[in-house]
């Protein structure tokens, strides 16, 4: 830290120099004033002597018949005033050195006064840096003081914090082993009753053999019927059939296609994963031209279903919604954004309402004039 010296015992050091310089002036010329004060009386006595000496010159020639020893005077007047003169010119010469030395010492003065000026300036713009510093530093210390409290509040906080923290870790950990028996138990009970339904696909699969191989005298009674009848000729179609020609082949959507829908003889709509359900009409040559593309999905498109009384076309998407558009003006009516996971499956109940059905193994109705949830149910899982 910078020590200052305080402006007051700095301008008495200043007036202690002006003065002992002033002093040592003083005893320079000191010897001086007896001089000037002998060449001031010399010069009054020159003065009456003058005075003296042509007072008699006047006087000399009514005073011829003198004596000598006024002529003995005047050549001793004549003689102090030679010495007079001399003494003048030494002093004249003493004067001239004494005022060259007082104009070298009055300059010097002058150069002094000036640097003390100076430096009274200086001083005064170092102690008004120090009165800034001064404030400054207290400022300092006092943010100093706070930042310290801060400090030691801010780790008492992060200590409380960090048990918090610690407890939280316990928690976590207490939920993560609680986790992971519930998805154990989950696991198990998901085998379960995946094992009852591969039994019960199983046992329709032995009913359905069961009742392929029983009497089918009634299909061959059925056929003589219908030849018998005046029906128009043709291949008469009942059970399943496998489809044996290719009508036309084109490609519908950018990706794999889930689920194609007619909505009329002419006209039918495909969905796929895309995340579209484009529309197609049949020309006069069998060949489908894309109408339009409905858009709205944030994921693939699973299923269809179409109502003609409404002209609604439902799509059910992997972004765990299902939407309604209007056929005829190409229009979005309305989303259904209920289920958990991936929405497999959907269809009109009727005209205003919609069943649905998620991978998160629920059941959903949902109203689409209210553009709401009205029901949903869980499938029951029967483990007799």
């Amino acid at each position: 830290m910078e020590h200052h010296v305080p402006s007051t015992s700095l301008g008495i050091s200043f007036r202690e120099e002006i003065l002992r310089r002033l002093e040592a002036r003083n005893a320079t010329i000191r010897p001086w004033a007896a001089i000037f004060k002998n060449y001031s009386r010399i010069s009054e006595e020159l003065a009456k002597v003058r005075k003296r000496f042509d007072h008699r010159d006047r006087t000399n020639h009514v005073d011829s018949y003198a004596t000598s020893s006024p002529s003995e005077e005047l050549k001793q007047l004549r003689e102090e005033l030679a010495e007079v003169y001399k003494q003048k010119s030494r002093n004249d010469q003493s004067l001239i050195e004494a005022n060259k030395r007082l104009d070298k010492y009055e300059a010097s003065l002058t150069t002094v006064t000036k640097e003390r000026d100076k430096l009274i300036q200086e001083n005064k713009k170092l102690c008004a840096r120090i009165s800034e510093l001064e404030c400054t530093l207290k400022k300092t210390i006092d943010d100093k003081q706070t930042l310290y409290d801060e400090w030691i509040a801010l780790s008492a906080l992060l200590k409380t914090k960090t048990n918090e923290l610690l407890q939280l870790k316990e928690d976590r950990l207490v939920l993560i082993n609680k986790i992971r028996d519930l998805n154990e138990q989950h696991a198990n009970l998901f085998n379960t009753e995946v094992d009852l339904q591969q039994e019960r696909q199983q046992r329709k699969i032995r009913e359905e053999i069961a009742r392929a191989c029983e009497d089918t005298s009634k299909d061959e009674k059925i056929n003589q019927s219908l030849l018998q009848t005046n029906l128009p000729t043709g291949d008469v179609v009942y059970g399943d059939v496998i489809p044996q020609e290719v009508v036309f082949k084109t490609e519908a959507n950018d990706g794999e296609v889930y689920d194609i829908l007619w909505l009329s003889t002419d006209m039918f709509a495909s969905g796929g994963s895309d995340k579209r359900v484009r529309l197609w009409k049949i020309d006069q040559r069998t060949r489908p031209i894309k109408t339009n593309t409905l858009v709205g999905c944030n994921h693939a498109v699973t299923r269809l279903d179409f109502n003609a009384e409404s002209r609604l076309l439902l799509g059910a998407s992997n972004d765990h919604g299902v939407r309604l558009w209007n056929v005829d003006n190409l229009r979005l009516v309305t989303s259904f954004m209920g289920h958990m996971d991936k929405v497999t499956s959907a269809r009109f109940l009727s005209c205003t309402q919609v069943v649905s059905g998620s991978n998160d193994r629920v059941i959903k109705t949902m109203g689409r004039q209210e553009s709401k949830m009205c029901a949903f149910c869980f499938p029951r899982i029967d483990y007799t």
